[in-house]
């Protein structure tokens, strides 16, 4: 009898370990392979080349010679189809470059020695479509899969913008499109994709508390282009307050129309080094007062307070939101913005004089972080305009290659390729 109890109750154990093993959640999805290193500093140059031939990519490789190590290919959307043998609707991808003459261009790269050159698909645009939410974040993501299966990208960048007609769709982020960006995201960090984000200055805005889902407003300087309905209000910032894990830099856009860095720089005199410096050491000081141990409002908490509670339709609570160093690309305009009062300059000689009071900064103070990621420009397309090359110039800064290349070199390799 007691070997028989000894034994009901050995199998009762069983039955609840078996139990409890049964009702834990199984992943969905599992790291598909490991992702590629992003280099230590970043030179990230958008490009709006198809890939139409091998021969039309001399800007390209032009600009990864002389010093940018993240090709951003410009533009990809989601869109709907219907298989011609049913009439099930699934989302795919469309635009971007021709992914045969891609693939094949990245191989040429990667025999030149270019093979640490990370290469991403940007969504969006300025009146580009947003995300079509009649999918699952799922159901989207398994397009991109479908759309990448022969791996040429290395992940995807987010630059979902507004529009021209002021009372346009995509001039309102919908919470069901900011959902699929935030776990289209997740999805693709657990497959080891590498994930960016390119908001406008106004939609990752550190010089405000206001929230808004709308990028149809006016900038909040008072005197400053209330003409100019197309500024946001941090919808980036909600993004990362959610899904900020997933997203491996955030390129901050300084030539954004009329943006608070044109404005500081070009109506209040702030001089273009010293507001580079001011930008990043106020972002490097709100980050560490979440190191402090207080237990007010701002204190122990990294970033700077969004209110988000201002939109009752997101349920979100106010919070911090944090932007890391280590992330933290800032956005500019090569020869293309040269005189232009709409859209910021800056020239490379003061970008460098605030990047080296950074990075004194930085060895004062025995760290070991990045003083910032890097520097993003748009577009690789216009480089050389108005005697411009800022690929050559930020690698100068940065020291991301080893020399920079004239354009004939890059043309005749170009050639041979």
């Amino acid at each position: 009898i007691t070997c028989a109890r000894l034994y009901v109750m050995r199998m009762f154990v069983l039955l609840l370990l078996l139990q409890s093993l049964l009702l834990l959640p199984l992943p969905t999805h599992s790291m598909s392979k490991a992702p590629k290193p992003l280099p230590k500093n970043l030179i990230v140059g958008y490009t709006t080349s198809k890939a139409e031939t091998l021969a039309s990519l001399q800007k390209v490789t032009e600009a990864i010679q002389n010093g940018v190590n993240v090709v951003i290919w410009s533009f990809i959307h989601l869109t709907t189809t219907t298989a011609a043998t049913t009439t099930v609707k699934k989302p795919v991808i469309q635009g971007g470059p021709n992914l045969k003459n891609l693939k094949t261009y990245i191989q040429k790269l990667h025999q030149m020695g270019y093979e640490d050159t990370i290469h991403l698909a940007a969504f969006g645009g300025w009146n580009g479509p947003h995300l079509d939410t009649t999918f699952s974040p799922d159901e989207m993501y398994q397009a991109w899969v479908e759309y990448n299966e022969n791996g040429v990208f290395d992940g995807f960048d987010w630059d979902l913008e507004g529009q021209d007609n002021v009372n346009g769709s995509t001039n309102v982020f919908t919470i069901e499109v900011l959902h699929a960006m935030g776990e289209m995201s997740r999805l693709a960090k657990l497959d080891g994709c590498i994930v960016s984000m390119a908001p406008a200055q106004s939609y990752l805005d550190m010089s405000t508390r206001s929230f808004s889902r709308r990028v149809n407003l006016t900038p909040h300087e008072d005197d400053w282009h209330p003409e100019f309905p197309y500024h946001g209000a941090n919808v980036y910032a909600y993004l990362l307050a959610k899904w900020g894990e997933y997203m491996d830099f955030i390129c901050v856009q300084f030539y954004e129309g009329y943006s608070h860095a044109n404005y500081q720089i070009t109506k209040q005199n702030v001089a273009p080094s010293t507001y580079i410096y001011d930008y990043v050491s106020q972002l490097k000081k709100k980050h560490h007062q979440g190191q402090g141990q207080g237990q007010g409002q701002g204190q122990g908490q990294a970033g700077y307070l969004v209110n988000f509670e201002s939109d009752a339709d997101l349920n979100t609570p106010n919070q911090f939101v944090n932007v890391p160093l280590d992330k933290l690309v800032i956005g500019l305009a090569n020869g293309w913005a040269v005189g232009s009062d709409k859209f910021l300059y800056m020239d490379p000689r003061d970008i460098g004089v605030a990047y080296a009071k950074l990075e004194e900064d930085l060895d004062a103070s025995s760290s070991s972080s990045l003083s910032l990621r890097g520097f993003m420009f748009w577009v690789i397309e216009e480089e050389g305009a108005n005697d411009v090359h800022l690929a050559s110039a930020l690698n100068d800064i940065l020291g991301v290659r080893r020399r920079s290349i004239s354009s004939a070199d890059a043309y005749q390799q170009d050639k041979e390729m």
